[in-house]
């Protein structure tokens, strides 16, 4: 049992300024270095000799470098998306990285995050977590704040994180895949609501390839929902995928799209 690991109910470090390194640590499974230099500070103590204290831990063992500046408790188990909300700051789990954590997918071998920092692939665990950078993090109204292990932890909503998916295809999992969370989330999802965030992101292709999903998906769209998709959807045939063309695609002449035959093949089973 390592030090931290006593049974006993730790009071808030903001409540008490005497306590130990050891008592953050103790609290916080996944944790950074600013942050333990920051709990120094709040006890009185000299920030760097966090290092120290990490250096030592690290050495025995008792503590987990997963990247510079990055710590975590060495168990079974280590919160993958707690360590995405801490590999920069600030950060928004998103895309693949929203769907496993909404338990609309598995957890798979990748994370995606937002950021409007500058910031590395990071693997650990034999989890990738990738990072896309953006000029702003989607609103408040688009994201949800959760706890994990007592760590507040920010995430796109479903509505964002499927529209989102549809725009960005490369940090989603494969269409045939994605169509089925579409189909699990009909009872819960209104079309509406993805319409009018995949209008918002002024992206034509996104808005298209949305329709084509809640087509196959069966959502029930009403006309004013499909005079908004053809609106702001693409106005001349336009591939679903470019980079994964063939040349056996053809086109879906109601979206304007041209998809793979896999795609065809889904879209005919779902207008019969």
């Amino acid at each position: 049992m390592y030090p931290w690991q006593v049974t006993r109910k730790f009071p808030r470090l903001e409540e008490d300024g005497e306590l130990a390194p050891i008592d953050f640590i103790a609290r916080h499974p996944v944790f950074t270095l600013d942050e333990l230099k920051a709990a120094y500070r709040r006890m009185g103590r000299k920030p760097k000799r966090a290092v120290d204290t990490l250096d030592y831990h690290v050495k025995k063992e008792r503590i987990l470098r997963i990247r510079r500046g990055l710590y975590a408790h060495p168990k079974d188990f280590i919160d993958p998306w707690l360590i995405a909300s801490k590999l920069t700051d600030p950060v928004v789990i998103s895309h693949d990285g929203a769907l496993s954590f909404h338990k609309l997918t598995g957890l798979g071998h990748q994370i995606s995050f937002m950021t409007t920092e500058r910031t590395s692939i990071t693997t650990f665990n034999e989890v990738i977590y990738r990072p896309i950078r953006v000029k702003e993090l989607p609103s408040h109204r688009n994201t949800e704040e959760h706890l994990r292990e007592g760590e507040k932890v920010r995430v796109t909503s479903v509505v964002a994180t499927l529209v989102d998916c549809v725009a960005l295809l490369e940090r989603a999992p494969e269409p045939l895949e994605l169509l089925e969370v579409f189909k699990d989330s009909v009872k819960t999802v209104k079309a509406s609501q993805l319409i009018d965030y995949a209008i918002k992101l002024r992206n034509r292709l996104a808005v298209s390839r949305l329709a084509f999903f809640l087509t196959c998906a069966r959502f029930e769209l009403m006309n004013e929902e499909i005079g908004k998709l053809h609106q702001h959807g693409v106005q001349v045939p336009t591939y679903f995928a470019r980079k994964q063309r063939t040349k056996r695609d053809a086109i879906i002449s109601k979206w304007k799209l041209i998809v793979p035959p896999p795609l065809q093949e889904l879209w005919f089973s779902s207008v019969r």
